[in-house]
């Protein structure tokens, strides 16, 4: 019998959880994310980290728009992910009257202005799956592996649904760990 290669193993669990993650309400969702964004922004090591990059979400991934107003209230510079060319730039968000649409249906900002990644001391991403060895299974295009590693200076934050950590995640080379796993139960520093 043939083993199930890496991309086998990741196209299996990304169809499971992704499955699971077509169930969840609106009212759940909002629940959740709510209890998220109460542990994220507990962790002492966010208090200290100025320029943010997070991912503005849809539905059913963990509601961001919160977090932003918060993290905006509290005087951070904050970025959003933009596509060009298939790379990730951040982008400076300058209001949410400002975004519109991107690739893949995502809102990204208007603006044009960047930061040079090497000022980027915080990355909150979103996955479908994560183990608490930091291994993070994305959607499957790299956009977030590529911009990590453009992001050296930065500490990885994941907001994850506690079924989304799961025992393992398949890992490939140019797969980037997160250093922190957030969801409605718990913390997981990496």
């Amino acid at each position: 019998m043939r083993r199930k290669s890496l991309r086998d193993l990741k196209i299996e669990l990304r169809e499971r959880i992704k499955k699971i993650l077509r169930k969840i309400d609106e009212e759940e969702r909002r629940r959740v994310s709510e209890e998220i964004k109460r542990n994220l922004l507990s962790l002492k090591i966010l208090e200290k980290k100025n320029n943010i990059l997070i991912y503005f979400s849809k539905s059913p991934e963990i509601d961001t728009t919160s977090i932003i107003e918060e993290l905006h209230k509290e005087g951070k510079n904050i970025y959003l992910p933009k596509i060009i060319d298939s790379e990730i730039l951040p982008a400076v968000l300058d209001g949410f009257e400002n975004l519109k649409k991107g690739k893949y249906g995502i809102m990204e900002p208007t603006s044009s202005v960047f930061v040079d990644e090497e000022k980027i001391d915080a990355v909150i991403l979103p996955g479908i799956a994560f183990d608490t060895s930091g291994r993070r299974l994305g959607r499957g295009k790299g956009y977030f592996d590529r911009f990590l590693k453009r992001c050296r200076n930065a500490i990885k934050i994941a907001l994850s649904y506690s079924f989304q950590v799961v025992e393992e995640v398949p890992e490939e080379e140019n797969d980037e760990r997160v250093n922190v796993i957030v969801t409605e139960n718990e913390v997981i520093f990496v």
